[in-house]
């Protein structure tokens, strides 16, 4: 503990490995892959049981990575993934008494909503929010859109799909060449390998068939 200023020498801590029961684990559109593993991976390795909810845009990706853990061993009805509308599935998770934690990553008003139905158990709410980026009106603007490179989606490829990043001073929009002209340019490079969810603004409106 004395890597924590304040805590002393004096003090111990330990962690004890208690399975919290049934989890559900509700994952949005963006980062189809990264987002799922971040919830199984730390749930299953505590021993827990999980319910999967991915979006409804891009279940496919949570559909193939529960095939991994089953190919690799995992007992069967430990991890089940559930593909549906979330405002009637969702809902039918998070309110179930059998389910002790709820993991979920989306929309604010959601998160708001999961919370005020989901009854006493364990909550982690990452809700969204916006990630501006303050663009002076002296930069570089093919530099300051190359910086933002899609790592993590954020940046250009946000932009493109109207997710996150908004320049703040309409005088950015002047001139021969503007930030979003930028950003534009480089996501159009970053569409080859960045999925189609978040390279497509209007992907939100179109659901997986397959």
């Amino acid at each position: 503990m004395d890597a924590n200023r304040g805590t002393g020498q004096e003090e111990v801590g330990f962690t004890l490995r208690r399975p919290c029961g049934v989890v559900v684990a509700i994952t949005p559109f963006n980062h189809p892959a990264l987002l799922v593993l971040h919830k199984l991976a730390p749930a299953l390795a505590a021993g827990n049981a999980v319910v999967l909810e991915p979006a409804t845009s891009t279940p496919l990706t949570a559909l193939e990575l529960a095939e991994c853990f089953v190919d690799a061993g995992l007992p069967e009805g430990v991890l089940s993934v559930l593909v549906g509308v979330g405002a009637v599935l969702g809902d039918a998770l998070v309110t179930d008494p059998r389910v002790r934690k709820i993991s979920f990553t989306g929309a604010a008003a959601t998160g708001e909503h999961l919370a005020r139905v989901a009854g006493v158990k364990k909550l982690s709410l990452e809700r969204g929010a916006s990630c501006p980026v303050v663009v002076l009106p002296d930069a570089d603007l093919e530099l300051a859109a190359g910086a933002h490179d899609g790592r993590g989606h954020h940046g250009p490829v946000a932009l493109a799909a109207g997710q996150d990043a908004r320049p703040v001073r309409t005088g950015l929009c002047d001139g021969p060449l503007t930030f979003v002209d930028a950003a534009r340019g480089v996501a159009d490079v970053l569409v080859g390998r960045s999925p189609a969810a978040i390279a497509n603004p209007d992907w939100n409106d179109r659901k997986a068939t397959a």
